[in-house]
């Protein structure tokens, strides 16, 4: 291809790279700017097909760029919006470019021009602010939903402190930990007077927490968060064999821990990251300071309610929770019973074993009856050796049932060492109606039946005889 000698000034001097091919598409001009872009000198650029020069993905791309130039077969002078592809240097590498593609037909003959331009600096400057926007993205959603947490959480923890009982605070636990942690997880509670951990409330699929002793948890043995581990020797005993990795805060408040907020974990990534644990800690926060509030408020109910030996509700509390009790049974006319248990001895094991072993033994049977009560029941201190129970729709056969299991139970009493005197029982039993309407009629003949079942020689259960 022959050019004058200004216009072939004019191609060499440009910065764009220049080639022309032939209508056999073979490169008929290479200036020294596509010299530089593809690293190849011109003499053996020369007379090659142009596509050998361009990286084979980009190939047939290239094929029908021409070929649709080739269907306008215009005289004149047409143009073509930049097209980008690869060309292939002798050193292995793909070099980006851009061209816009002209194409001349001629006397001799149609020529496709390629203006052609090095983009790489501009794709790799691309491809920096794609991956700056998308880090940027993640770091928004990342904040987005960060801030969607607190402000779950506020609401959380504003919920929990307007709970007035431990019921209504187990609830919005399990609620907003639905939302808060929807992989699931556990909430249990330590009963000190009993060395027992248990679950209070749970949520999620797979949980199967299990009761047991306080110290089956690492995080109340170790005083801070514990990350539990399918098949390591630290794992948490509370777990159950196919539970999920877990991650357990203790809920420690005013020098007291009072339980444990247990947490289902990625198997992938069972350990919170710095950000995640002060968010597990702020959710174990809020549950803490509510859980001693109620737990300080119950104390003060206690101290005015109940007895300080052996636990149970005080008389005047007892007879409270009966005339309620009464109500409610007379308004859905089921049936109520009372137990009165009466138990004698105790006074001969202060006299033998002193004061302390009294109040064990007292203590261990106040213990016993709380553990044979349903949820239900009533139970309190009416004097001294004399307790009772109410039971709600407790007919005469399901009243009298009940109190002989509880012969039977205090028959088999563990006693405290070097006591041999085993303290004596005897059940009075009162029913709503047939003895009476009122609690103080009801206690009174229950009263009166115990009295008479311990002055019988066999036999100590006995029902009240109608007034």
């Amino acid at each position: 291809m022959e050019l004058g000698a200004g216009l072939e000034a004019l191609i060499g001097a440009t910065s764009d790279g220049i080639v022309c091919l032939d209508d056999r598409r073979e490169v008929v001009l290479f200036n020294q700017a596509a010299v530089r872009l593809l690293g190849v000198p011109a003499d053996m650029a020369m007379g090659r097909p142009f596509e050998d020069l361009v990286v084979p993905d980009d190939r047939p791309s290239l094929h029908a760029l021409l070929d649709e130039l080739g269907r306008m077969n215009l005289a004149s002078l047409s143009f073509h919006n930049p097209f980008q592809f690869r060309l292939a240097q002798p050193s292995g590498i793909a070099k980006p470019v851009e061209a816009t593609v002209t194409q001349t037909i001629m006397e001799n003959g149609r020529v496709f021009t390629f203006f052609v331009q090095d983009v790489s600096e501009r794709i790799e400057a691309e491809h920096r602010v794609a991956t700056l926007n998308a880090e940027l993205a993640g770091q928004l959603d990342t904040l987005r939903t960060k801030s969607e947490r607190l402000t779950l959480l506020n609401a959380f923890s504003d919920f929990l402190q307007s709970c007035l009982s431990f019921d209504e605070a187990f609830h919005e636990v399990a609620r907003f930990g639905r939302r808060l942690f929807p992989a699931g997880g556990t909430l249990l509670l330590i009963d000190p007077r009993r060395d027992r951990l248990g679950v209070a409330t749970d949520w999620g699929e797979g949980i199967d927490d299990r009761d047991g002793r306080q110290d089956d948890c690492w995080a109340v043995r170790r005083g801070r968060v514990h990350v539990s581990r399918l098949g390591e020797p630290d794992r948490c005993h509370h777990l159950g064999a196919d539970a999920l990795p877990r991650v357990c805060v203790p809920l420690t408040a005013r020098g007291e821990c009072l339980g444990v907020l247990s947490l289902v974990r990625s198997i992938s990534d069972p350990v919170p990251d710095t950000t995640e644990e002060e968010f597990l800690l702020a959710a174990a926060d809020a549950i803490k300071l509510r859980l001693a509030n109620l737990r300080r408020q119950s104390d003060l109910r206690d101290y005015t309610q109940r007895d300080p030996v052996t636990g149970l509700l005080k008389l005047r509390a007892f007879l409270e929770s009966f005339r309620i009790e009464i109500d409610r049974a007379t308004r859905a006319q089921d049936p109520l019973g009372l137990i009165v248990v009466q138990v004698t001895g105790l006074e001969q094991i202060v006299g033998a074993h002193g004061h302390d072993a009294g109040r064990t033994v007292e203590r261990s049977l106040s213990g016993l009856l709380a553990d044979m009560t349903y949820r239900q029941d009533t139970l309190g201190r009416i004097d001294q050796g004399l307790t009772g129970i109410v039971v709600p729709e407790g007919t005469r056969a399901r009243t009298l049932a009940r109190a002989n299991e509880i012969v039977e139970a205090i028959d088999q009493l563990p006693l405290p060492y070097g006591v041999e005197t085993r303290p004596s029982v005897a059940i009075g039993i009162s029913l709503l109606h047939d003895h009476g309407t009122t609690a103080a009629d009801l206690v009174e003949a229950a009263l009166g039946a115990a009295r008479s079942a311990r002055q019988r020689p066999i036999g100590r259960v006995e029902l009240a005889e109608r007034p």
